[in-house]
């Protein structure tokens, strides 16, 4: 019987050139999905002693960071909204498990409220290490923003009150990336300067879409222009704000030139240092979770959308990433070495307002795009722009929490006036 079932079987086979055909077929979908995973993490690093604040931690690519992290011995706190969220209350104790890491923590802090992360930062900065003259700020080795990644906004079907919904959170994650940047500052610069520090913004891939209507001004809102634009505008505003926070740095870290003296036929000349402090974005490409899903509608509740990206699964799995090969190049900036650190000429040093994609340093295309990076006065409109557009949103937040305000005390006020005309009547009965 089982020989009959094997002649079958061999009976029933595809002819030899339809067999190429599919073999054909499989290694170049095998090929293909190797190429669009990219370059895998070619570095590793010894995280021991070494304090990571993670925000965007509980996101897919989030995750995987986290969970190389501590599998390498860092201290790491990730940033939630919420504590009494259920995600949070079960990775840590399960990854604590796994690796063997006890120095794994959540903190709260919603990056969508300004009034939030002043908080968090604040609390941060007065923490301190030891009592009087012997204090010491909080140890930061790095800051890791993976909450900008994630795509905003579907290609289809979007309201006018959706796209307005999109628009506000594009500017709520860019500018919780600066608020807390700029607010850590201080803690960051009061470290020793051997101290190797870094501050990683993950980016979304569309920048490109966006140079050639880019205005460091103001953010792209308009409701005429595409999707990869709008999110393009908000990926290319994050690597001129992160290229011009490396110049601050690098200002500050310079010493001051020394007083000239008339009489001198030259004059001394101090030669600029780079900070201990790098600032770099990093562009992880397409993902499937946090690229495709959403702009095809599919990680909210849109049916249609569920339905595109399973017709269009198999395509989406060899072409888009998974988590894991989307954090290999955030990991790849966290892991490098620095100038001042590496013993091998031939190996490449973490360098700050650079940008990463693929584990290698990539120049924006075009001469246009050069030119946004390397001009100083844009990177300064960018920055001035952040800053005119967090109180704005500081505003509205004071506004919301008063308006929310009145109307509890207006609810109070209604609910009680039925209760004390009943009880008049009560009596006057």
């Amino acid at each position: 019987m089982p020989i009959h079932i094997v002649a079958e079987a061999v009976s029933n086979l595809p002819s030899f050139p339809n067999l190429l055909y599919i073999f054909s077929c499989l290694v170049a979908a095998i090929y293909f999905r190797a190429w669009a995973a990219g370059r895998s993490n070619p570095r590793d690093r010894d995280m021991h002693g070494r304090t990571v604040l993670l925000v965007g931690g509980f996101t897919p690519t989030g995750l995987t960071i986290l969970t190389q992290l501590a599998e390498r011995g860092a201290q790491v706190v990730a940033i939630t909204p919420k504590l009494a969220d259920p995600l949070p209350q079960l990775i840590i104790p399960t990854l604590r498990s796994t690796s063997g890491n006890e120095l794994l923590f959540a903190e709260e802090c919603d990056m969508r409220s300004p009034a939030s992360i002043q908080a968090f930062c604040t609390q941060l900065i007065k923490a301190s290490n030891g009592t009087g003259t012997n204090s010491e700020p909080p140890r930061l080795d790095a800051i890791v923003f993976v909450h900008e990644y994630a795509h905003i906004g579907t290609m289809y079907g979007a309201s006018p009150s959706a796209k307005e919904t999109d628009a506000e959170e594009r500017e709520r994650r860019s500018l919780g990336t600066f608020l807390m940047s700029t607010l850590l500052l201080p803690l960051l610069l009061r470290a020793p300067p051997e101290r190797d520090i870094r501050i990683i913004d993950v980016i979304n891939p569309y920048y490109a879409a966006a140079l050639t209507s880019f205005d460091p001004t103001t953010p792209l809102k308009s409701k005429t222009v595409s999707i990869s634009q709008l999110e393009g505008d908000r990926s290319l505003r994050s690597l001129i704000f992160a290229r011009h926070f490396q110049r601050v740095l690098n200002a500050l870290a310079s010493p001051a030139a020394p007083p000239t003296d008339e009489s001198l036929k030259h004059v001394p000349v101090t030669p600029p240092t780079d900070s201990n402090i790098s600032f770099v974005t990093t562009c992880p490409g397409f993902s499937r979770r946090e690229t495709i899903a959403p702009l095809l509608g599919a990680s909210g509740k849109s049916t249609l959308g569920m339905l595109l990206y399973m017709l269009l699964y198999p395509i989406i799995f060899i072409f888009a990433k998974s988590a894991n090969a989307s954090a290999q190049t955030p990991l790849y900036t966290l892991f490098m070495p620095t100038a001042m650190r590496s013993r091998q000429e031939d190996v490449p040093n973490i360098k700050g307002g650079n940008l990463y994609r693929e584990s290698a340093v990539v120049q924006l295309p075009t001469q246009h795009g050069m030119l946004l990076m390397s001009e100083e006065s844009i990177g300064r409109a960018v920055w001035e722009s952040y800053e005119k557009s967090v109180e704005a949103w500081k505003k509205r937040e004071d506004e919301e929490v008063k308006a929310a305000g009145l109307e509890d005390q207006i609810g109070n006020t209604t609910a009680a006036s039925p209760s004390a005309g009943s009880s008049g009547k009560m009596k006057e009965s």
